[in-house]
């Protein structure tokens, strides 16, 4: 660090001596050379006149020259003297018109003078100053800020709070410091959540301060910024500008660059992007710390009686970016971000996840009795299945599901006593806080005692926790944003009043209903909705049939819930706990199922009576009823309300309706509609048709997305006629020198290309191709582009000419030097060019060729099996964080939806299976069954489990065939062989007639 001071001396001295010679070398010389450049007297036009006119010696030219030189050297001079006070004030300098490079060249030598002669003062504390953006941004999350003093060093601040010098790295990390070596006299740091003050020491002899407001906002500015356009996103009033720049020691307010971090006022408020403010905003999805939970048995307090316990990393919940180069391509700040703006479901992350895994479990139960060429019918408005895609968070709903069954299996063995009084849970991208009434000591690892909270940090390791039951089934989301969701457990609440905006709290109503339909940590819970219209009931049941009932009235609903109460109570008194501790040591477990009753606009006199049943609830404690019921008067002791702008107040969390509380959950009615079309489309039953293609295998029924170089031509004998060039493309596809890119979707999603792969992201370029390559010929529009890759996102051409060209790289070129992705012509389309490899395009051209062959197809069957490697597109959809945008959103409306490529794969195997079968060839029928399974690990298909069967059969080998069907029975959760489907029952009747009606022995 003293070095660095050296360093910073010398530089000031040389900018000093460039001064110097500037200001006085530069008239002397002028003065010593060409004289005084003004004339003894003014001159009379007639002598300017004969001398403009006069034969052209030199003269004239050189005392322009020397006029110029003169005029320079004022304006700079001017300018140093404009200069030297600004610096030393730290405010802006009046800017002079027309002489900005000279200001700027002034400005650059007085601040190195200024710095380097501050330098010995500090010491090791460097006087460079913190971006108080990072700073400001930091502090917001976290309670404790440092203050440098004078010969700080940061492993001896480490060693002051946190009893460790070799955490001076995480400070590093917490601070943003590029480099630890280089801290400042003065400078802010936020210290982490377990600091604790062991004294003053040498080089650590700061104070610590309130960190700055929360929710205060830091701004990360983009290429093309100007800070007169990012007042006016932020505040409205463009002539702000100079505010922001006194803030941030911006001496030019013309001079901002790409990467810089700005802070902005604390009334800040973004009203989205402009055309010159596009940059990235910090701290607006930052996370709040976890709501502090209030003893229950207390009256709520106006505000939380107990400070919040500062929780959570200081990371922004949007990743910060690099700062981009100065590469035209180099602007990729939004590639990996979640960061939607308008799209519908916003509020509905949570459900969204849980919903499409509903969906996915319903298409297999669909594909189990799908017939050979049938295809699974795609929903009537694909557009919704990809808007939940879009707005999904997986990453959060598994983590939370394992951690709370984790939690379970923790606290099995302990005293009821010891065990924690939970009212809710915060998760914080993939870390999970319970919330807790009061503190309790000693959670069980890997969870970490924080006062008021338990905490599961995002790295934490669980263990395998199939079999135990959810503790909290009734734990729901009600307010969010990306990467961040509250739940409430309303079971231990008893009753829930939501007030406020009435369709605001009505949608959150709905969406209560949908997560607790959907979700997978709530075992056996029964939702009993009241208050809504026919049609809306209708919907709601769609959702989960085996969840959501009706009642048919309030009044019926109360009294069931009350009934459910006392039936509850009698059975705390018989066994004698409750039912969290019921569910946690499995004492009767299906004793302690809950039940959920959703009220919609009860009317006065159910709101008598509900307010009734709360004291009876208070009285009854944790009893498996939850009441959540919307209502124009607050009733109860636990209300929570939504404003018109959607934001959520709950007084009893300490969580007010400012700017930085969190979105209510909310799902729309014409949402609901939709999302229970999609489902109830997908629901298998025993009578429904599934759809046939026009030709005999799901492959063909698929779309052809790649033009095939030749026309189409009728089905022959002919395999030179039917597919000219297809030989030459399998050849092409296994011979490395082939310049051809080669992209594989017949398992996980991969590109071979002859370019330079991307060093980063190679997940979002592989999507760019495979996106690319479901266009075909007819290419796509850049809007388009944008839509599918960064849905509900303003993108700058930047970034999207920075995605396309490190994809241009990576695809290569042609042997004729054009590359494989031309550049968007006039028409704004992006394309591949003919002659790229696809391995689904191969598979599908493959079998087409072996139908017209027919028993001599059978090699072509075998080469197209081989390029199976594993599931169509193997979890290219599921992100990689819960603060990540969500990959693959555009599959449902493509025609490479990975449960259809999965049928043509079970089609063809099943080809070549009775091709094989009927040749005596029981290994190349055993290899098909193997290759179909690779594309279908789940096995959800009876195509394929009849094969099996059929080859076991074939082999005689009656210890396999008994091991198949007690796999199938097992799979299906069927009791007894006759509950398989009709037509896998006969074959085993076929095959196996001595096990039909021996159950036992299958089992």
């Amino acid at each position: 660090m003293r070095a660095a001071n050296v360093r910073r001396i010398s530089s000031a001295f040389a900018a000093a001596a460039g001064l110097v010679a500037i200001v006085a070398g530069v008239p002397t010389a002028l003065a010593a050379v060409a004289g005084n450049p003004l004339p003894g007297q003014v001159p009379t036009m007639d002598e300017v006149a004969d001398a403009v006119m006069a034969r052209d010696t030199g003269e004239l030219f050189l005392r322009t020259l020397t006029i110029v030189a003169w005029v320079a050297w004022a304006s700079f001079v001017l300018s140093v003297l404009v200069e030297i006070p600004a610096t030393i004030r730290r405010r802006p300098a009046l800017r002079l018109v027309g002489l900005g490079p000279q200001q700027r060249l002034a400005a650059a030598l007085v601040a190195a003078i200024v710095i380097g002669a501050a330098a010995p003062a500090v010491a090791t504390a460097s006087v460079t100053r913190a971006g108080p953006a990072a700073t400001a941004f930091a502090a917001a999350a976290s309670g404790q800020v440092y203050v440098v003093a004078p010969d700080d060093r940061l492993a001896d601040i480490a060693v002051r709070y946190l009893g460790d010098a070799g955490r001076y790295h995480e400070l590093g990390r917490l601070n943003g410091l590029s480099d630890p070596d280089r801290i400042a006299a003065g400078q802010r740091l936020v210290l982490p959540t377990d600091a604790v003050d062991r004294g003053a020491r040498p080089h650590a002899a700061g104070a610590v301060e309130a960190a700055s407001p929360a929710g205060q906002l830091a701004y990360v500015v983009a290429r093309g910024d100007r800070l007169a356009e990012i007042a006016d996103r932020f505040t409205g009033e463009p002539e702000r500008y100079r505010e922001l720049a006194e803030t941030n020691g911006i001496g030019d307010p013309d001079r901002i660059r790409a990467g810089q971090r700005l802070q902005l006022p604390p009334d800040a408020t973004d009203r989205g992007p402009h055309r010159n403010a596009t940059g990235t905003v910090l701290g607006e999805r930052a996370a709040p710390p976890p709501p502090t939970a209030v003893d229950p048995t207390q009256p709520a307090p106006p505000a939380s009686t107990e400070p919040t316990p500062p929780v959570g990393s200081a990371a922004p919940a949007t990743p910060a970016q690099p700062a981009p180069t100065d590469d035209v391509d180099g602007d990729d700040s939004v590639l990996d971000q979640l960061i939607l703006f308008g799209v519908p479901l916003m509020g509905a992350g949570l459900f969204a996840a849980l919903t499409l895994a509903l969906l996915r479990r319903r298409r297999r139960r669909l594909q189990e009795r799908r017939p050979v060429g049938g295809r699974i019918p795609d929903p009537a408005e694909p557009r919704i299945e990809t808007t939940m895609r879009v707005v999904a968070q997986p990453v959060a709903v598994e983590r939370l599901d394992q951690a709370l069954r984790a939690l379970s299996a923790g606290l099995a063995d302990r005293d009821d006593q010891t065990l924690p009084d939970v009212i809710g849970v915060w998760m914080e991208a993939d870390t999970v806080h319970t919330l807790l009434t009061r503190p309790a000591p000693d959670p069980p690892p890997p969870w970490q005692n924080e006062r008021f909270t338990w905490t599961l940090s995002a790295d934490a390791e669980l263990p395998d926790v199939n079999g135990h039951l959810a503790p909290l089934p009734t734990v729901a989301a009600v307010g969010s944003r990306p990467g961040m969701h509250l739940l409430l457990d309303l079971e231990r609440l008893g009753l829930v009043t939501v007030t406020g905006d009435a369709r605001r709290a009505e949608n959150l109503l709905r969406y209560l209903a949908g997560e607790l339909a959907c979700n997978t940590w709530s075992d056996h819970v029964d939702v009993i909705v009241a208050g809504f219209d026919a049609d809306e009931t209708a919907d709601l049941i769609a959702l989960n049939t085996d969840r959501v009932t009706a009642a048919a009235s309030t009044q019926a609903a109360i009294d069931r819930a009350r009934r459910r109460v006392e039936q509850s109570v009698a059975s705390m008194d018989r066994v004698g706990t409750d039912p969290f501790v019921g569910r946690i040591e499995d004492i009767v477990a299906d004793a302690w199922m809950p039940q959920v009753y959703l009220v919609k606009n009860p009317s006065t006199a159910d709101l008598v009576t509900l307010q009734r049943f709360d004291k009876e609830l208070d009285s009854a404690g944790r009893c498996t009823v939850a009441v959540v019921t919307t209502s124009t008067e607050t009733i109860g002791r636990w209300p929570v309300h939504i404003d018109g702008n959607g934001r959520l107040s709950i007084d009893f969390l300490g969580l007010a309706d400012t700017e930085d509380a969190l979105d209510a959950a909310s799902l729309s009615r014409s949402e609901l509609g939709a999302i229970a079309g999609l489902l109830r489309q997908a629901q298998s039953t025993e009578n429904e048709k599934i759809q046939r293609g026009a030709v005999a295998d799901a492959a063909s029924a698929v779309p052809v997305i790649v033009v095939p170089v030749s026309k189409t031509v009728p089905r022959t004998a002919s395999r030179q006629q039917s597919d000219p060039t297809l030989d030459r493309d399998l050849r092409d596809w296994v011979d490395p020198a082939i310049p051809r890119p080669r992209i594989s979707i017949l398992g996980p999603a991969t590109v071979e290309a002859t370019g330079t792969a991307p060093a980063d992201r190679p997940r979002f370029y592989t999507e760019i191709v495979v996106y690319l390559v479901t266009r075909g010929a007819r290419g796509v529009l850049s809007d388009q582009l944008d839509e599918a890759l960064w849905p509900g996102q303003t993108v700058k051409v930047t970034t999207r000419r920075s995605a396309m060209t490190r994809t241009r790289r990576w695809l290569g070129s042609a042997s004729d030097g054009e590359p494989w992705l031309p550049e968007a012509t006039t028409d704004r389309r992006y394309r591949l060019r003919d002659g790229f490899l696809l391995d689904w395009d191969l598979f599908r051209r493959l079998r087409e060729r072996s139908d017209n062959r027919g028993p001599a197809g059978m090699s072509d069957l075998r080469v197209a099996l081989g390029m199976v490697r594993g599931a169509p597109l193997a979890d290219a959809d599921i992100a990689f964080s819960s603060v990540a945008r969500n990959p693959y959103t555009w599959l449902p409306t493509s025609d490479i939806q990975p449960h259809h490529l999965t049928s043509a794969v079970v089609d063809a195997a099943h080809r070549l299976t009775e091709l094989c079968l009927a040749g005596g060839d029981t290994a190349g029928a055993r290899w098909a069954v193997e290759q179909a399974w690779k594309a279908d690990p789940y096995r959800t298909s009876d195509i394929t489990w009849r094969d099996m069967l059929r080859v076991a059969a074939a082999e005689g080998n009656s210890a396999e065939l008994e091991q198949v069907v007690a796999d199938l029975i097992d799979a299906r959760e069927a009791e007894v062989p006759e509950d398989l489907d009709s037509e896998t029952y006969q074959v085993l009747c076929e095959v196996a007639p001595h096990y039909v009606g021996n159950p036992g022995r299958a089992s």
